[in-house]
């Protein structure tokens, strides 16, 4: 983290970025309303990428790299820069700075998408759907 640190204030950045180092997982909420937008800059096609669903459900707008796992996760609503490549993401994250309707609505659907799709209850619902399909064990009688 010293290295980034570093970047930062040889950028004169350092004054609008917090490293804040790890976390405990109860308190990333607190941290993660502090931001604009979220960036996931994952280099895995096949990897899940978890902190999106938290991103997600804070509202924040997210940029990642277009893989199959970040679609299957955002949908349209992701801001998907060309795998890997640097030079797109920053691109991609100046298109969600620059544009505030963009954002604020990216953030509000990304919410309603995570509140809908990825929370305990949904999740819950959707097991019991596919459990429901089976019969019982014979074992319970």
């Amino acid at each position: 983290m010293e290295k980034y640190k570093k970047i930062a204030v040889e950028k004169r950045i350092n004054h609008n970025v917090t490293f804040a180092g790890r976390i405990d997982y109860r308190k990333a909420p607190q941290y993660l309303s502090l931001g604009d937008m979220a960036v996931s800059p994952k280099i895995s096609k096949t990897e899940s990428n978890g902190k999106v669903y938290n991103y997600m459900a804070m509202g924040l707008p997210t940029v990642v790299f277009d893989t199959p796992v970040n679609r299957e996760i955002l949908g349209n609503l992701g801001v998907y820069a060309e795998f890997n490549n640097p030079v797109s993401l920053a691109e991609k994250l100046e298109v969600v700075l620059s544009d505030d309707n963009l954002a604020k609505n990216l953030g509000k659907k990304l919410r309603e998408r995570a509140v809908d799709g990825y929370s305990w209850q949904a999740v819950g619902r959707k097991l019991m759907e596919i459990y429901q399909q089976f019969p019982p064990s014979k074992r319970l009688g």
